[in-house]
């Protein structure tokens, strides 16, 4: 407690499967890209099997829709963007934490430059939510359209988010005089086929000289304020719902249901520390 999870659902999936999916994996916070059905209807299935029902949590966003489970005074909206929420979650029990819900521009729209950029106006977007709060006990979850090791995401002037829990454990690092502060990236670790599970959350074939084929655009960031709470397991590429599998027999996402496939990340309790800030 609390499971965040993210699911970009290509305006396909069905209010049924998105209701398994959040009950399956007990989902405290669920964001979901790309959704068209309406939100009464979303949040009406969603409650039909539920003892602890989900709540929207309002805002205007055309490109992304949140539930939670906590109550809707629990919780404020800090900034809404083109393809980026902010909310501050206040627990009766144990530490606030900030939810940085995103879905960045696709790179059919924007040149890898462009995506740079945007990933450095979203940092800034971040640090101006961490100094009004007051801490830095973030979690960034969403589709980043850019793959763990692009420039705007590895980037000092970016998220700067890295794949080693123990660098992200100094917690900063001081570049030109300026402090840097890290995320970690626990997605890093998808990349790859050594197990049996997908390298990636997206399958894409673009015919070019440089193809990756795989991608994790689908990423949650940890701030080095909330690494104590977060087991080495927590984050997790679904590929099952309701005992059926997410991909094709050639073992990539079926389009049937989305072109994605969802991430969950939990984390335990986030109790109150002196110096988790």
């Amino acid at each position: 407690m609390p499971t965040f999870a993210f699911w970009n659902v290509n305006k396909n999936v069905s209010a049924e499967n998105i209701s398994a999916f959040a009950h399956e994996r007990d989902v405290d916070i669920l964001v979901l890209a790309e959704n068209e059905i309406p939100v009464s209807k979303l949040v009406s299935q969603i409650n039909t099997k539920s003892n602890r029902p989900y709540f929207q949590d309002i805002m205007i966003s055309d490109r992304l829709t949140i539930f939670t489970r906590f109550q809707p005074g629990n919780s404020s909206l800090i900034q809404n963007k083109p393809g980026v929420v902010i909310r501050h979650y206040q627990m009766p029990l144990g530490e606030s934490f900030l939810v940085v819900a995103v879905h960045l521009s696709s790179k059919l729209r924007k040149k890898t430059e462009d995506q740079s950029q945007s990933c450095a106006r979203l940092a800034r977007y971040i640090n101006k939510a961490e100094a009004k709060v007051g801490h830095t006990r973030t979690v960034v979850i969403g589709d980043l359209n850019m793959n763990p090791f692009e420039y705007g995401v590895v980037g000092s002037e970016g998220l700067h988010a890295v794949m080693d829990r123990r660098i992200a454990e100094r917690g900063s690092r001081t570049l030109h005089e300026e402090e840097r502060p890290f995320f970690y990236n626990p997605m890093w670790s998808t990349l790859g086929d050594l197990d049996s599970k997908p390298p990636g959350t997206y399958y894409y074939d673009n015919g070019s000289e440089v193809n990756y084929y795989w991608h994790a655009f689908d990423q949650v960031l940890i701030r080095p304020a909330l690494l104590d709470f977060m087991p080495h397991d927590a984050m997790k590429v679904i590929t099952e719902l309701k005992g059926q599998s997410l991909l094709t027999e050639a073992g990539r996402p079926n389009k049937k249901m989305s072109d994605h496939l969802p991430i969950v990340c939990h984390l335990n309790e986030i109790m109150e520390k002196s110096n988790a800030n």
